[in-house]
């Protein structure tokens, strides 16, 4: 399961690909396509996958 919200960019991978690298990779991409700064990020203080994501693969504080 994926999904992307067009209102706000949301992501959302079903269990099944936690993991695996897809949401550092997506964010990557997107980082290399959206040139807007500063760019503001979010996660759930409980999603430690999230936040990993965003802290420490993708550089962002």
């Amino acid at each position: 399961m994926f999904y992307v919200s067009s209102s706000s960019e949301n992501l959302r991978l079903g269990k099944e690909y936690w993991g695996k690298g897809i949401a550092t990779n997506a964010l990557r991409e997107f980082l290399k396509h959206v040139t807007i700064r500063p760019l503001y990020a979010r996660a759930a203080k409980d999603n430690a996958g999230s936040l990993k994501v965003l802290k420490i693969r993708c550089l962002l504080r």
